[in-house]
């Protein structure tokens, strides 16, 4: 793994570099697209070992942290999803410039497939788009997110989520995100939805994608640890099955 910065002087952003694990000619290369706030610290060691799985494979892969989140730049309140699509195209182009691959493609968790989904058009020539567990309602997402959320001392506007701040504007913005109208034509050549427990909204969103013109699949992967389970000891349970189904997907074979 190699970290680096990444994006400008004044705001840079921080990535972690996967190079491929096997003497491989493959020009192909995934971006993953985290979760914000309390997920995100879920969602950390999954990711990790998804990234590490797929250079095992022979891919170029790319984690970073959105501004105003993790090791990059920006105070906790700066961030909004409109910038943080921005980082998704910053971090595509950053793995071009440094593993000079032919073929992005996107993995997205939660939000992050929302965000995937938003910057891929801007991208251009996305091969596989996969949306893992994605927000399909951002109104219900917000809420659930705000529930017990705190304001400020500072009459700032700033709101505290399970120990995150997020910006009032922030908030605005995660409110209006529909992935049923990020996903059109353009998204990816390939796009596929893994969940982890079935749902009829998960079933709505891969209608709507179809009606739309999208080659976009859906699977079911049960895994022994949802990457939202916490075990005993209060860390994030691993997902191996499903991220073995991505890694088989993104390398050009089967999700199940």
């Amino acid at each position: 793994m190699n970290p680096v910065f990444f994006g400008t002087s004044r705001e840079p952003l921080f990535g972690v570099y996967h190079p491929p694990q096997t003497a491989s000619t493959v020009t192909q290369g995934v971006i993953l697209c985290a979760p914000v706030g309390v997920e995100y610290m879920r969602t950390h060691r999954a990711l990790q070992k998804l990234g590490v799985q797929l250079a095992k494979a022979g891919v170029h892969v790319f984690r970073f942290d959105y501004f105003g989140t993790g090791d990059s730049a920006g105070g906790g309140e700066a961030g909004t999803p409109e910038r943080w699509a921005d980082d998704v195209v910053a971090a595509a182009e950053e793995l071009r410039d440094t593993a000079r691959i032919t073929a992005v493609s996107l993995v997205g968790l939660r939000i992050g497939a929302v965000l995937a989904s938003m910057a891929a058009p801007r991208i251009g020539d996305v091969d596989r788009l996969v949306l893992w567990d994605p927000v399909t309602s951002a109104e219900e997402y917000a809420m659930e997110m705000l529930a017990h959320a705190t304001a400020s001392a500072d009459n700032t506007g700033t709101i505290g989520a399970q120990g995150f701040p997020f910006s009032r504007e922030a908030v605005e913005q995660l409110r209006r995100l529909d992935i049923h109208r990020a996903l059109v034509p353009g998204v990816g050549r390939k796009v596929l939805m893994v969940v982890s427990t079935p749902d009829e909204r998960y079933a709505a969103v891969l209608a709507g994608a179809r009606e739309r013109g999208l080659q976009m699949d859906m699977t079911h992967i049960p895994s022994a640890g949802d990457w939202d389970d916490m075990d005993r000891l209060g860390a994030a349970l691993l997902p191996t099955q499903l991220i073995r189904g991505i890694v088989s997907w993104i390398s050009g074979g089967n999700a199940t």
